[in-house]
């Protein structure tokens, strides 16, 4: 039997993944490292729409899955519990200081083409813990399955959720940057504040000698 291999290529980033059917989409992912940045922000996950026509292999519960751990992925991030009281986040957000966060979003329609392949787009609002906008992102991925004797529709469940899966990457991929510009920018002004600090010590040491 003819090796079938299914490459996602995400859009967005230009990136190739590839799997096999046995594997199934995605799985062929090394788990997110695992950071040793102290936290900074409190992200989790709002209501979600599935538009994809594939509601049947629970697109919405893929999507969901692939961007908690995506995000548990990314330095400074603390992941939400999903279904996490309001009262609960908001006393994690102020007892340990961190800048809050919800994805919201949709799944737009995945489209099954000639040849074995399907495209997928996602749509995510970022929130801060007000309700307000901060943030809108979306993510384009295709996959084209190779060297299978059978068409799309048999190949279907691959191809949509490896689709989604490289959808997902994409979208997530600018939020992530964004957290760690303003990441980097909080640590050099908390360093900068340091220094003026070691500095008026100094000062009144000089003082007390004279």
């Amino acid at each position: 039997a003819a090796i079938k291999k299914l490459k996602a290529i995400q859009e967005r980033l230009g990136h190739r993944a590839t799997t096999t059917p046995e594997e199934g989409p995605g799985t062929e992912e090394a788990p997110p490292p695992v950071s040793d940045v102290e936290a900074a922000y409190y992200v989790g996950l709002g209501s979600w729409s599935d538009k994809s026509g594939f509601e049947k292999y629970d697109a919405k519960g893929f999507v969901k899955k692939k961007l908690t751990t995506l995000l548990a992925g990314i330095p400074g991030v603390k992941v939400k519990p999903e279904g996490e009281a309001k009262t609960k986040t908001d006393q994690v957000l102020k007892k340990e200081k961190l800048t809050g966060y919800t994805l919201t979003g949709s799944i737009g329609e995945v489209a099954l083409g000639g040849g074995n392949s399907a495209s997928a787009s996602i749509s995510i609002v970022v929130l801060d813990k007000e309700g307000n906008v901060q943030m809108m992102l979306k993510g384009k991925g295709s996959a084209a399955l190779e060297g299978s004797k059978k068409g799309a529709k048999d190949n279907e469940k691959d191809l949509v959720l490896s689709a989604l899966n490289t959808a997902v990457q994409g979208a997530v991929e600018p939020f992530s940057d964004h957290l760690q510009k303003n990441l980097k920018s909080v640590s050099q002004n908390s360093d900068k504040g340091k220094g003026k600090d070691k500095g008026k010590k100094g000062k009144k040491k000089k003082k007390k000698g004279t």
